[in-house]
């Protein structure tokens, strides 16, 4: 017997088993979202009023914009990744699933809170799409 059946046995397993992290982790996210019946999509952010300057250890709030796709969409959440002084900020929308909606697509205005923990230069990453993002640096004092 050739080790070639067990082989490919042995790859399609592993085939199987590599699939199904990302996207059954997608569609369980999507089932659970539709299940209370609202979908989520990523929200492009277009702008922000980010100050120049502020202060460490002192709450910054500011506001973001960012664009829904229609009338009925809403502020989800965000997610933010700070690596060192770089901060990468997502925003999210929710759109009821079963709802008729005004095909406009407005920009909404969400407020945003950061608090620096040190003096220094502090560059923001606001997500607009997948491949662009909106950058704009803070001055800690």
């Amino acid at each position: 017997m050739t080790p070639a059946p067990s082989i490919l046995c042995f790859c399609f397993l592993v085939f199987l088993l590599s699939c199904e992290d990302e996207d059954f982790l997608l569609s369980r996210d999507e089932e659970e979202t539709s299940a209370h019946g609202f979908t989520e999509q990523m929200s492009p952010i277009t702008g922000t009023d980010l100050p120049g300057t502020c202060r460490a250890n002192v709450k910054l709030t500011f506001e973001v914009e960012h664009g829904v796709y229609n009338g009925c969409g809403q502020y989800s959440r965000h997610e933010t990744f700070i690596k060192g002084k770089d901060i990468y900020v997502t925003f999210f929308a929710k759109y009821p699933t079963e709802a008729f909606c005004t095909s406009n697509a407005p920009i909404r205005s969400t407020n945003y809170m950061f608090i620096p923990s040190s003096p220094g230069e502090y560059t923001f990453h606001f997500k607009q799409t997948e491949t662009k993002e909106l950058v704009q640096v803070l001055v800690v004092i």
